[in-house]
């Protein structure tokens, strides 16, 4: 849907049936994304996708990350996956974050990133209250890029 065509109504019927999710404190890693209401298996629960798929991100190689103040690199890293050649930066990085960004990582996950769709689906109903999670290191074990903390 483009923004031209967007209405009240279009709005309202979104966040109605489209709106799962929110960010808070988290009992497994600092903050976390959690369900607002029950959320049904085998959907994406969220309908805009992270930022980096919309292109415009520039890599930024291991060895430029390191030349940034701690800060700042560390949390390039706490917001973005690792791949062997560094890290896709968008040029807003640090003032537009996604409900993405701040999925935690589980051996028991409710979450599964489809890498080659580049999407998030649940894999089993979500109750409301419950944190959204998944395992980076089984969903990206073919991925050219890693989770960044160990769990």
């Amino acid at each position: 849907m483009s923004p031209r065509t967007l209405t009240t109504n279009n709005i309202l019927d979104r966040l109605k049936n489209q709106a799962y999710c929110r960010v808070k404190p988290s009992k497994t890693h600092g903050v976390g994304v959690f369900a607002i209401k029950d959320i049904p298996s085998g959907i994406a629960p969220w309908s805009t996708p992270n930022h980096h798929f919309f292109g415009g991100t520039v890599r930024v190689a291991s060895h430029e990350l390191n030349k940034l103040d701690e800060p700042v690199r560390q949390m390039l890293l706490d917001y973005n996956l690792l791949t062997d050649r560094g890290l896709f930066i968008h040029p807003c990085e640090l003032e537009v974050l996604h409900i993405t960004q701040f999925l935690n990582a589980s051996t028991d996950p409710n979450v599964e990133l489809r890498d080659r769709e580049e999407i998030f689906k649940t894999i089993r109903e979500i109750k409301a209250g419950e944190e959204l999670t998944v395992d980076y290191q089984k969903d990206l074990k073919d991925a050219d890029c890693k989770y960044n903390y160990k769990y």
